[in-house]
């Protein structure tokens, strides 16, 4: 007896690799193309619908990107597996996403035989990664910060603006957006929101700009 094809579906906004990827996932009896959605929120609704077990995307997916998706409460109301598709080689894309939970990473620049394998390995229950530096996994982006930009964080946090923290810091609006560039570079985020976030996820207790700047 045949086992039962695993169902994909995909989110991604590149066009032609959607259209490669359901012409390959249509030559693989081992996977079934159930959908592709262009946003995380398309996504979600696209897996709600379709239950599949596979789930792959694009580390940057408008809304959120693939970090979202990896949230403990979505990944636990679903129970898909996410593999991660990244365009940027960087290991610690990578490392993020098997820390987050994901349980596959490939790059675009992959082969398509790699992309099939990671998929059909994934759907056997087991993960698939490129070598990594594990050591990244334990490293702290926070740790990496200054003085400065953790203060300039946890003003951001509070909902500052650029002009207000540049009044209330003494410094130039351009000086701002140098530290906010860096500290945004440094923790991995997409910008203002993303780092607000990362800070109420970091500090659930507060601390702020109401109290201490944290030191670590």
């Amino acid at each position: 007896m045949t086992a039962a094809a695993h169902t994909v579906v995909v989110g991604d906004t590149n066009r032609f690799f959607e259209a490669a990827l359901k012409a390959l996932l249509g030559r693989e009896q081992r996977l079934a193309w159930a959908g592709c959605a262009g946003s995380i929120e398309a996504l979600q609704s696209l897996i709600a619908r379709e239950r599949p077990l596979l789930a792959v995307v694009d580390w940057e997916l408008p809304g959120g990107g693939a970090r979202r998706l990896l949230q403990p409460v979505a990944i636990a109301e679903w129970q898909a597996h996410v593999v991660v598709v990244a365009d940027d080689p960087r290991p610690d894309i990578a490392c993020e996403a098997l820390r987050l939970g994901a349980k596959g990473h490939f790059l675009k620049s992959d082969p398509p035989e790699c992309l099939l394998e990671v998929l059909a390995s994934v759907g056997r229950g087991r993960m698939s990664f490129p070598f990594l530096d594990c050591r990244l996994l334990f490293d702290d982006p926070f740790e990496r910060l200054t003085e400065r930009e953790r203060s300039f964080l946890a003003a951001v946090a509070d909902g500052w603006t650029n002009l207000k923290i540049s009044s209330r810091f003494g410094v130039s609006e351009n000086t701002v957006k140098f530290h906010l560039k860096n500290l945004y570079e440094k923790l991995g985020v997409d910008g203002r929101s993303d780092a607000a976030s990362y800070y109420r996820v970091r500090f659930p207790g507060g601390g702020g700009t109401g109290g201490p700047s944290p030191s670590g």
